[in-house]
């Protein structure tokens, strides 16, 4: 039999096989070694054999050589192996809920020996496959040969490398690729819109105008490498300077073969590391690049998009190795220089604010920089001067250098002269000695590596604009040791006391000053008198104290302080200027005590305004989505008869120049139908003016110094975010705008992330007492976001995106009479029950006086159906607990002195789902139930049920549970009780299975449990523990006096 329709058969029994394994290990605690290791090996086997029957289907060749090996019954063999294992494990698959699985040594040992050897016989018939196929392969690869010419001839190729190009692809497909490769949370194109927002107009131009940049742009020369590298003191504007540089490059190249990308510490998660930064810019660029070369023509043109072969590789393989990412960037990159005969060029800001240590990530920008293979790309990126840093870059240098030491800046940024220039190495010199380090006391400054920031030497050892003298005629001492050809390394540019930079101050002072209606009636040389004071102390202060000054930062914050100081005089503006700190962090610190001074009180609303909307836009949790949002969660702690008077405005006004407001490119989605018009403040948003802003506030200095009160950490910060939320949950509704049917954004947010706080947040909740009394405030089912009139959920569809407060608001919709339960406590205590949250619970109860936790005992309620356990139909908190089978939950209650007397039928109620139910993902095989019985009866419930045509021990002898045997005659169960004849089921049944007639010694003797039956034997192993568990339970019985006549519980 060596036919497909045999091999369609064993791969149809494997996947039998496979389905068996699956129950039985889903169905077991520890599932048995064998059967583990045949549920993989059928998985193995079972695309083998489908390759086979493939193979024997053809009228080729390969398929009568295969069918005469098997001639001789080698698929026989495994088809008759896998049907003898299907019928020993088949009788598993029928065992219920009520039935432990027992898995005898007999039966293990019986599949093991059909498993080897069927691993034999599987063997064989693979062998022959393998050798079949080896003879098949040559044929194989020339039909491969042919595809790929085919491809070949119709499509661009790039070279002997193996790097080209698939076939065209639909739009759809392409499209899916490029969503694929897009980092979570990465738009470096959004956020280069903000920076561009930000800049001056004039003062980034001497970048465009200085020969590094030039060369850069063009590939290199023989002076200027095509990896450049600009760094400067956190503030110089290194951000600002490169969203200049994307801009102009991609001005140059009309938006063909540029890309770039941002570092942030705001996309930094817990555990982030220098290889996902890596892998994140990768993916972002071979994106951005491919997006620009790949679509179709236009929309009705038959030209089909095309996508890079190592893309498409990667795409099928969903390989994010750095590794492999990098090789596809060279392959796109290659095209590109390509088909638009251009450099390409990458743009990588702020490489410092990735996560450290930053070895892959500077690995990745060292080997596109200096690597001759990637000749074709200009890197470019910017940070501040780390050492680690700084280390890399020396690393890569070419050991013949060409040093540059200026006379005086230049003036003529005019020609390149660049055919002319002579031929060099590497412009620089060994970084200078990292100087002792200082104590906060001594100098304040920003974090991060600020060595040799202002040590002389590091004019001679950096590249800047001053250097552009070698071309125009300044004079300069010039030593050559260098090779022909282009530049080599690294070509650096600093910020930090250059000539350039101080131009651009002086610029960028000019134009704030001179645009403010307070300074239009100066004359030009008070205005310069002003500039020129700016000017010369941002110079003058790095070379008086290494103390972390940020120029452009500097500058900014000054004239802010100049503004709104509304001083007239010139003697009182220079006086002022004087008595501001010369480092930035002293310089936020003077600006928070200037405006927003501690009054005594006075000030006190502004202050707190000002201090929440700092603490969650540097949150890293908050997830504020605009401006709208902010501003009136900033108002939590302003009295809400002022709280109209502290809009967006004012906090501009009070923040000054800490704070950045900018244009939304859209508005944040929503949830609700929204008629939004015009500009509002949702299409706004709000940000610290600069990262050093964050770092202060952050300091652990600042918890020390005068602004202490401003001062923040994640946890104060994470705690706030929760009193702002679960507070402005219970305002709910009450500041809409007059006619609004739907909640405003706000109510959205703390909706959203009250939601999701308790999820997430539940330790952070219990920690302080006052959130977790918010937190319960709101679990109230008559809390203003529950009632129907609040619009919090209109619909199905909106309640199901909120998956926590849905468990909130569970009880069945009141038609004629209440169905929610008297005591809003009763309701908090219901959610945190449904919410599965017992340690809340306790905490809370700890707090109810003892009368409300009486009347909380004896409330009663109706839930709607899709918060009841199947068939049954709890109207207490007890009953709910007991039905839902949360033991923390339960011994809570028991911990807050419960009271259990008034509930008769707990016992029948936790025996309803006695072995557990798919729904609660608790079938345990009976060992929840033993546990909650025993935790009732101690804490006072009664083990009968009357009324009932069984008892509770008529229902465990039935089982054979000893434990449930014993704790229920411990605690009082009468040993020879039988049902009442006229009672009712307490499971609803209509049949008796139990045989509620008979005294629990006749049951004993009869029943035969369903958990201790297996259907593979009914003799052997399986009756003797059934038997010995029988005897166990009649020595309990008799010892507690039971006999054979039965007794009638009197039903009252």
């Amino acid at each position: 039999m060596a036919d497909p329709l045999t091999v369609l058969s064993i791969i149809h029994g494997l996947g039998k096989t496979s389905a068996f394994c699956y129950q039985i290990i889903k169905r077991t605690y520890q599932a048995p070694d064998e059967i583990k290791r045949l549920n993989a090996e059928a998985s193995n086997w079972r695309p083998q054999l489908e390759s086979l029957a493939e193979l024997l289907d053809e009228a080729s060749p390969s398929a009568a050589r295969l069918k005469e090996k098997f001639n001789d019954g080698g698929l026989l063999d495994v088809k008759n192996g896998v049907d003898e294992l299907n019928k020993i494990l088949e009788p598993y698959q029928k065992l219920n809920p009520w039935k432990k699985l027992k898995w005898s040594i007999t039966t293990g040992d019986h599949v093991k020996e059909l498993l080897k050897q069927l691993s034999t016989d599987m063997g064989f018939v693979l062998g022959i496959l393998k050798v079949e196929i080896s003879i098949s392969l040559k044929g194989i690869e020339n039909e491969i040969r042919k595809i790929q010419l085919f491809e070949t001839s119709k499509f661009i190729s790039l070279g002997d490398d193996g790097l080209g190009l698939t076939a065209p692809i639909d739009e759809h497909e392409r499209r899916n690729i490029l969503e694929w490769l897009k980092p979570k949370g990465v738009d470096a194109h959004e956020f280069h819109r903000q920076k561009r927002a930000l800049r001056e107009e004039g003062t980034c131009d001497w970048l465009a105008e200085s020969g590094p940049w030039k060369d850069w742009c063009e590939g290199g020369s023989p002076i200027n490498a095509r990896f450049l590298w600009i760094h400067g003191l956190p503030g110089a504007g290194k951000t600002v300077l490169a969203s200049f540089g994307i801009d102009h490059v991609a001005a140059e190249y009309q938006h063909k073969g540029v890309s770039y990308y941002y570092c942030s510490h705001e996309r930094h998660k817990k555990g982030h590391t220098s290889s996902e930064e890596a892998c994140s810019l990768l993916r972002w660029v071979i994106r951005d690049l491919t997006a620009q070369v790949t679509r179709p023509k236009t929309r009705t043109s038959n030209h089909q998009a095309i996508i890079p072969k190592t893309l498409e590789d990667l795409y099928v393989k969903h390989d994010f190795s750095v590794k492999n990412l990098l090789e596809c960037l060279l392959a796109v990159t290659q095209y590109i220089a390509e088909e638009f005969q251009q450099q390409v060029c990458i743009i990588v800001d702020a490489v410092d604010e990735s996560p450290s240590p930053r070895d892959v990530l500077l690995d990745v920008l060292t080997t596109i920089g200096t690597d001759p293979a990637w000749h074709h790309v200009s890197l470019c990126f910017t940070s501040r001067k780390e050492t680690d840093i700084t280390v890399a870059i020396e690393a890569i240098q070419s050991t013949t250098r060409r040093i540059l030491i200026p006379k005086g800046p230049s003036r003529g940024l005019g020609g390149r002269g660049r055919k002319s220039t002579p031929r060099s190495g590497f412009d620089g010199m060994p970084p200078p000695p990292i100087p002792e380090h200082k104590s906060r006391s001594e100098c304040r400054m920003p974090s991060g590596d600020m060595s040799g920031h202002y040590n002389e030497r590091e004019r001679s050892m950096s590249m800047g604009p001053g250097e552009e003298s070698l071309r125009s005629g300044d004079p300069m001492e010039v030593e050559y040791t260098g090779s022909h050809g282009l530049m080599k390394g690294c070509t650096i540019i600093s910020m930090d006391d250059h000539p350039d930079v101080i131009r651009a101050i002086r610029t960028f002072v000019q134009s704030q000053l001179q645009d403010n209606q307070m300074f239009r009636g100066w004359n030009e040389d008070q205005l310069k008198t002003i500039i020129e004071q700016l000017a010369r102390k941002a110079k003058g202060i790095l070379q008086k104290a290494a103390n972390g000054i940020v120029r452009f930062r500097w500058a900014a914050c000054q004239v802010d302080i100049i503004m709104k100081s509304r001083l007239r005089d010139m003697d009182s503006i220079l006086r002022m200027l004087n008595e501001i700190p010369p480092d930035i962090f002293g310089t936020y610190e003077h600006m928070i005590m200037h405006l927003l001074p501690d009054g005594g009180g006075r000030n006190e609303h502004n202050r707190n305004f000002a201090r929440t909307a700092l603490a969650l836009i540097c949150s890293p949790t908050s997830r504020v989505s605009c401006a709208e949002v902010l501003v009136e969660a900033s108002r939590f702690d302003v009295p809400h008869g002022a709280a109209h008077m502290f809009d967006l405005r004012q906090l501009e006004e009070i923040l000054g120049c800490l704070i950045t407001v900018t244009p939304l490119a859209r508005r944040p989605e929503t949830m609700y139908n929204r008629d939004e018009k015009g500009p509002t403040d949702a299409a706004k948003q709000v940000s610290v003016a600069h990262y050093t802003v964050k770092e202060y506030l952050f300091d652990k200095s600042t918890a020390l110094g005068n602004a202490k009160d401003f001062a923040l950490s994640i946890d104060a910060i994470q705690t706030l975010e929760l009193q702002v939320i679960f507070n402005g949950l219970q305002q709910f509704g009450t500041n809409r705008p007059n006619g609004e049917r739907y909640p405003t954004r706000y109510e959205e947010y703390c909706l959203k992330m009250t939601d999701k706080a308790l999820k997430e947040r539940r330790d952070l909740i219990l920690q302080n007492k006052s959130v977790w009394k918010a937190v319960t405030e709101c679990l109230k089912w008559n809390s203003a976001h529950h009632l129907p009139k609040s619009g919090a959920f209109p619909n199905m569809k909106i309640r199901a995106a909120f998956s926590s407060w849905t468990r909130t608001s569970p009880f069945e919709p009141p038609k004629s009479e209440q169905k929610e339960p008297k005591k809003p406590e009763t309701s908090v205590l219901v959610s945190l029950l449904l919410l599965q949250w017992p340690e809340l619970a306790e905490l809370y109860l700890a707090e109810l006086p003892d009368a409300t936790k009486k009347a909380v005992w004896r409330d009663r309620f109706e839930l709607a159906k899709s918060f009841k356990v199947e068939g049954t139909n709890p109207t207490s908190l007890m009953q709910l607990c007991v039905t839902r089978r949360d033991v923390a939950f339960l011994q809570a209650l028991i911990d807050s002195k419960a009271d259990f007397s008034g509930e008769g039928d707990l016992v029948m109620d936790l025996f309803y789902h006695a072995y557990g139910h798919k729904s609660l993902d608790d079938e345990d095989g009976g060992a929840k139930t033993g546990q909650m019985l025993k935790m009732l009866l101690e804490r006072g419930v009664r083990p009968e049920a009357p009324g009932y045509i069984f008892t509770p021990l008529q229902f465990a002898v039935h089982n054979l549970e000893d434990a449930w045997v014993h704790d229920l005659l411990y605690e009082g169960a009468d040993p020879n009780a039988i049902g009442s004849a006229d009672g009712v089921h307490p499971f609803g049944e209509s049949e008796d299975e139990i045989l509620g007639h008979l005294t629990p010694l006749e049951i004993c003797k009869k029943t035969r449990p369903k958990w201790l039956q297996s259907t593979v034997s009914t003799e052997g192993v399986d009756n003797i523990l059934m038997e010995n568990a029988r005897q166990t339970v009649e020595f309990s019985l008799r010892q507690w006096g039971a006999e054979d006549e039965p007794v009638v519980i009197d039903l009252d």
